[in-house]
């Protein structure tokens, strides 16, 4: 009994098997010219999508790759944990030097000293001075050199050997 089931509902399965592929069949079976121009439709459109998202990852690449003093001056800030007041305080000491490139404050401490700011940055001295200090202060000094010529080396291994020179 169980088995003419079964064979029932696999023929009743077959019916609607039949009408799910009715549509490719008869008329609609031929190949029309509007099928070709939809499928070129599609492909065109995807072709365009994918070229318009290289062409905007290239010049995203292209701008990251270029150096820019503000994105360097703003990472430095980040370096060194400076809160957005002070970061705003050395943008504006950059600004009134005149500097192209403001990340030039890290790199010349006198550039922060009261002296050489002039009379607007009067009321920030404590800050610049802390900010001075808190990115100078682990430095060492530069010590100068009486001669610049760099230390002799030897090629001679530790226990006093010395390789031969070689043939070239």
């Amino acid at each position: 009994m169980d088995r003419l089931l079964y064979h029932a509902i696999l023929l009743a399965e077959r019916s609607r098997l039949d009408s799910l592929s009715s549509g490719f069949r008869g008329r609609r079976a031929r190949f029309q010219k509007e099928d070709l121009v939809i499928g070129l439709l599609i492909l065109g459109g995807i072709a365009l999508a994918v070229w318009i998202l290289s062409y905007a990852l290239k010049f995203q690449e292209q701008r990251r790759s270029r150096p820019s003093p503000l994105r360097l001056f703003l990472s430095l800030c980040k370096a060194h944990r400076l809160r957005w007041s002070q970061r705003w305080l050395l943008w504006r000491v950059a600004r009134a030097q005149q500097l192209r490139d403001p990340a030039r404050l890290f790199l010349e401490p006198e550039m922060l000293e009261a002296t050489n700011l002039g009379r607007s940055f009067e009321i920030r001295r404590a800050q610049l001075n802390q900010i001075r200090h808190r990115l100078f202060d682990r430095l060492e000094p530069r010590q100068q050199h009486p001669d610049p010529q760099p230390p002799e080396t030897t090629d001679c291994l530790p226990a006093g050997k010395c390789p031969s020179p070689m043939p070239w």
